[in-house]
């Protein structure tokens, strides 16, 4: 995965969220509106039952499994009823889970495990039972704040109802290893509204509850932990409470540190875009999990909730000589041998600030500046240069490799004023130009830009380019202008 230019930290994001929704325990790709309050779900679900899993029938190896499903069907056993026919022991066939329709799938592991189910009526016409992902079933293990409800629900029925979870997400790094959510147990939440002032508990599961608060507003505000924040950044939630109904607000605690410094080169000059990782000594780090940052403009980075371990910084993992990081791969403080790297060793609550990473012998980059402009009109706004970028195209024919990974093109977004500056590994040749993309009638009374995006054959991705300027990089270069065919317009409104 190359990090050259500014798309990176784009594709690092869109890349977490990928595999966060690939990674849910059911290996069900879905997006589910939020559940009901389990009060809902329970005047609402005809069968609310607790299985245990008592087998998997596995795909076989070469056997066509056209849905990527974790298994043909599994067999579950009624442990526990609290709303329905089903009876305790009764055996029930679950159909394949499918990816990305939102049905539960068991895999082996699962085998012994409970899980809370709610549950339709009655199964299909094949006898099949098939449980939605988008509903509030779960393991028992992360049903608690349920069962706490259902053991009871004869005495609290109809009672208005305030509960939560408090947990800290534990991440792991490194294979052999679990992610996991810790339940944390006699914490402190304060509920704090309507001339209240309460302080609740939460049990051996972390969950936290209280009936029959009056209706309004209530501010909740969990116990604070050394070196762990909140996703919610606030530390607290307002929530409103409605006669008869419940409310849930769950809180999830993260790891509070970080690892900060500055990277230069060896005339002390800061320098952006370069990407550093933090990689764990313990172990291989998990292929889809990983800690890094890029450089800002004063060549600042900041790498933060790290799972506590010991870690090396590694600087260009990949290796590849470019105009933004014109060396090769090397560890902190100057090596490029792991076991003679700094070991770093961070937990929760420590920040460590003062990295000064000196960049090693380095290939030359010259620099070019200028202005991006449009043909003669209105003076350009700010949103004109949204999606403007400037791309140096290096001529192939002038090209050697080092190491066989040199990437010689370079590319960076312009300011909003639509100035840029640009790095390019010395003695090249090539072209430069600015792109922007967009689509037809994006702006107003823009007929030549329109007539530009029509001739582009994918005209979900259209592009249009500045003349381009011929370029040998041998010395740097100032006041460089591309332009645009057409005149600077108004965005449509859309």
């Amino acid at each position: 995965m190359k990090k050259n230019s500014f798309g990176r930290q784009l594709f690092v994001a869109l890349f977490i969220i990928f595999v966060f929704l690939f990674s849910a325990e059911t290996s069900n790709a879905c997006s589910c509106a939020v559940s009901q309050a389990v009060n809902l779900a329970y005047q609402q679900t005809p069968n609310i039952v607790v299985l245990r899993v008592q087998s998997v029938e596995k795909y076989q190896e070469g056997e066509p499994n056209p849905n990527g499903s974790l298994s043909k069907q599994s067999k579950l056993i009624v442990e526990k009823v609290y709303k329905g026919n089903l009876k305790i022991g009764q055996e029930l066939t679950f159909g394949q889970g499918v990816c990305c329709i939102c049905i539960w799938g068991f895999s082996e592991e699962m085998i012994g495990q409970d899980y809370l189910f709610y549950l339709s009526e009655k199964p299909d016409k094949d006898g099949v039972w098939y449980g939605s992902v988008c509903s509030r079933s779960n393991s028992v293990k992360n049903a608690s704040a349920d069962l706490l409800y259902l053991e009871k629900i004869e005495k609290v029925r109809g009672k208005t109802r305030l509960s939560g979870i408090l947990q800290q997400d534990i991440k792991s790094y490194v294979e052999g290893e679990d992610s996991d959510y810790k339940r944390l147990a006699n914490k402190t939440v304060r509920v704090v509204g309507m001339g209240k002032n309460l302080k609740l508990k939460t049990d051996e599961n972390g969950v936290f509850e209280i009936y029959e608060l009056s209706a309004g507003k209530y501010r909740i505000i969990p116990e604070k932990i050394r070196g762990y924040t909140f996703w919610n950044e606030d530390g607290f939630r307002v929530i409103e409470i409605k006669d008869g109904s419940h409310t849930e607000a769950n809180f999830i605690y993260e790891i509070d540190n970080s690892i900060s410094g500055k990277f230069i080169d060896v005339a002390g000059k800061p320098l952006k875009n370069v990407c550093l990782n933090l990689v764990s000594v313990s172990g291989k780090k998990l292929p889809y999990n990983f800690k890094l940052d890029c450089t800002d403009e004063n060549g600042r980075f900041k790498i933060d909730e790290i799972p506590t371990g010991t870690y090396v910084i590694i600087v260009n993992d990949d290796g590849k000589i470019t105009a933004e990081e014109p060396f090769g791969t090397f560890y902190y403080p100057n090596t490029t041998k792991i076991e003679n790297a700094a070991k770093i060793t961070i937990g929760a609550g420590d920040f460590f600030s003062d990295f000064v990473i000196t960049a090693p012998d380095s290939f030359e980059t010259i620099t070019i500046s200028g202005v991006v402009s449009f043909e003669k009109g209105r003076i350009p706004t700010k949103e004109n240069y949204e999606y403007v970028s400037v791309e140096f195209v290096a001529d192939e024919s002038e090209n050697k490799l080092v190491n066989g990974k040199t990437d010689y093109n370079s590319r960076t977004i312009v300011d909003e004023t639509g100035r840029f500056t640009i790095r390019i590994l010395k003695g090249q040749k090539g072209k430069l130009f600015g792109e922007m993309m967009g689509f037809t009638g994006e702006y107003e009374n823009c007929p030549k830009l329109d007539k530009l995006f029509r001739e582009v054959k994918d005209e979900s991705n259209s592009t249009v380019k500045t003349n381009s300027i011929e370029v040998e990089a041998v010395n740097e270069m100032n006041g460089v202008e591309l332009k645009f065919p057409f005149p600077s317009c108004k965005k449509a409104k859309i």
